[in-house]
């Protein structure tokens, strides 16, 4: 009666399902689930599912099926020929591999499903295993490797889908400012079901053995995301994050289980942020994360990404902190983070003038390493190039001469008195004026004058609104 009813939609079959799973002979139930679960493998690797038919059963709907059934029949089999070890050696392979491949099939729904299936099956067979009186203890302990092998391919299979707003809670956590901007992704709404889906299977592998501050020793997918959603914080240190980082690299390079990375990223990063980064971690992770922060489609990956690159800027040797910036200022392939950058140069100059020491963010170097990218048009004749109104709303350019007028204002308002980045020294505020200043007045000046421009809605004019703005005030100051 197997095979209908796993392939079957009806309700009707589910609960059939379950009454041969909790009374049908067990280990018939057994040996036709196994034969079930080589036909979805195979139906899996011949792309039968590709072409999604309404009349077919989901693949993950099947898996959950025979999870079920496992889950039901398997303490009910009698110690008689086989041992447990035994058993479940027939059927854990198959089941992984089943996981594995109808993974890429599932949605949110059936990940939190099946994870918390698969730990009811992994708790009810450690039960059955040591009710057995003679078990010996190299038996016991293989039926533990082999379920906790079970438990974590699982976790790793579907911790993509599992939507447990992770990253969202630990970065609310870490800077409790920004709660109101983290808002819930799509699927988030119910995260606490995916997020107790985790913490079981946490929970019992801690309890199978598995040492979460240990797992730093075999770096891998899986095991980032359980670190991630752990709370032991000795597993979250910069030595865990220089191991993991390979997986880290990877995770964000290929847009995978990102939830579980910014969360650990944001944990580790903040929790000692007042520690020194070594360049070989700090160099790799400013190569990946500014095209996460600029172009990933949900805003709450941005700002965070965003808020993990500016952390640790904020642990790097200044000198190297000067050069991201440079290269995160002039960065051809994102212009959103060009724009982004500047911020972070405000960030870096503040924090040095506030200080009593010397750094290079609150001397003339500042000038001559960051001066002639930020303090400038880009290209140098932007202005000159008389952009209409319509190619100033398509560039990027208009919100990074913001953001540099800002800083301008910022800087010499803050470095008045002690003129510790020379920004009032004649020269500098001589050129100052000529490439930027001076070219970006007569551009306003004139689109101003422009019959169209006048004629536009005050939404579209906001960008010139914005330069107009911070360029009076940066000449009032200089006035």
């Amino acid at each position: 009666m197997l095979p209908p009813l796993v392939e079957s939609t009806d309700p009707a079959a589910a609960r059939l399902l379950v009454y041969i799973g909790d009374q049908g002979n067990a280990r018939e139930t057994i040996l036709a689930t196994q034969e079930e679960t080589r036909k979805l493998r195979i139906k899996l690797s011949d792309g039968k599912f590709d072409e999604y038919d309404e009349t077919m059963r989901r693949p993950n709907a099947i898996v959950l099926s025979i999870l079920r059934l496992y889950a039901s029949a398997l303490p009910r089999v009698q110690h008689r020929k086989k041992s447990p070890q035994e058993i479940l050696r027939t059927i854990v392979p198959d089941l992984v591999s089943a996981l594995n491949e109808a993974s890429e099939y599932g949605n949110t729904t059936e990940a939190r499903s099946i994870i918390s299936t698969v730990v009811e099956l992994v708790q009810r067979s450690l039960d059955w295993v040591k009710s057995k009186p003679d078990i010996s203890e190299e038996d016991s302990t293989a039926c533990g490797e082999l379920l906790k092998s079970l438990l974590r391919e699982a976790v790793g299979a579907y911790a993509q889908l599992i939507k447990s707003h992770l990253s969202g809670r630990t970065f609310v956590r870490c800077f409790p400012k920004y709660r109101m901007t983290t808002k819930l992704e799509a699927g988030e709404e119910d995260w606490e079901v995916g997020a107790e889906a985790m913490r079981s299977a946490l929970s019992l592998l801690v309890r199978l053995g598995v040492q979460v501050d240990r797992l730093v020793t075999q770096p891998s997918f899986v095991h980032l995301v359980l670190v991630a959603h752990s709370d032991d914080i000795s597993s979250k240190t910069l030595f865990h994050l220089q191991a993991f980082q390979p997986v880290i690299l990877s995770a964000i390079q290929t847009n995978t289980i990102l939830d579980e990375t910014l969360s650990f990223l944001i944990e580790v990063i903040h929790t000692h942020s007042a520690s020194p980064m070594s360049p070989e971690v700090a160099i790799p992770l400013c190569h990946v994360l500014p095209a996460l922060a600029s172009v990933h489609q949900s805003a709450n990956v941005r700002h965070q990404t965003f808020r993990i690159l500016s952390l640790i800027l904020g642990m790097v040797d200044p000198a190297l902190r000067m050069q991201i910036l440079k290269d995160l200022c002039t960065d051809e392939q994102f212009p959103q983070m060009r724009v982004a950058a500047v911020g972070l140069v405000k960030e870096a100059i503040l924090s040095a003038l506030n200080a009593t020491e010397e750094s290079i963010f609150a001397s003339p170097r500042l000038l001559q390493g960051l001066g002639t990218v930020i303090f400038r048009t880009d290209p140098i004749d932007f202005c000159e190039q008389k952009p209409t109104l319509e190619e100033l709303q398509d560039s990027t350019e208009p919100q990074r001469l913001a953001e540099c007028l800002s800083l301008l204002y910022i800087l010499l308002m803050r470095d008045k008195g002690k003129n510790r980045t020379g920004i009032w020294d004649k020269d500098n505020l001589k050129n100052i004026d000529k490439v930027l200043l001076a070219p970006l007045k007569t551009m306003l000046e004139s689109l101003f004058e422009n019959e169209e421009v006048q004629q536009s809605h005050s939404h579209s004019i906001m960008p010139l609104v914005a330069l107009q703005t911070g360029l009076e005030r940066v000449q009032n100051v200089l006035q």
